[in-house]
């Protein structure tokens, strides 16, 4: 009886062992997976702001690029104002002169009738 007992009492001591390591093992899994998840969230926070950084960058080129875009359009707007302002300076000008030419025509008719 003695020597069961014994055995029952080194069993139970075993068992407590094995449980004492598998329940250090645990905790060591927990905490190994802990760490690799704040090394994730870690890498993700970076990478979020990266790429905020990176989409504010491509924000402020848009922006750039509409305002020169706006300068463009407006420039090329006067120069087709400044063009078409010439062309009808040109044009009256003509019609000036043809009206001066057929009064001259008409004249030098009226004289040659005469």
């Amino acid at each position: 009886i003695n020597q069961t007992r014994e055995q029952l009492a080194i069993t139970q001591k075993g068992g407590q062992e094995d449980h004492a390591k598998l329940l250090q093992e645990k905790q060591e899994l927990e905490q190994t997976l802990l760490a690799k998840l704040k090394a994730a969230e870690e890498a993700s926070k970076k990478e979020i702001a990266q790429l905020q950084e990176a989409l504010a960058n491509a924000q402020k080129q848009k922006d750039k690029a509409i305002l020169e875009l706006q300068q463009q359009k407006e420039q090329l707007q006067k120069e087709l104002q400044t063009e078409q302002h010439a062309k009808s300076e040109v044009a009256e000008g003509s019609q000036r002169s043809i009206a001066a030419l057929q009064e001259e025509i008409a004249a030098l008719k009226e004289k040659q009738d005469k």
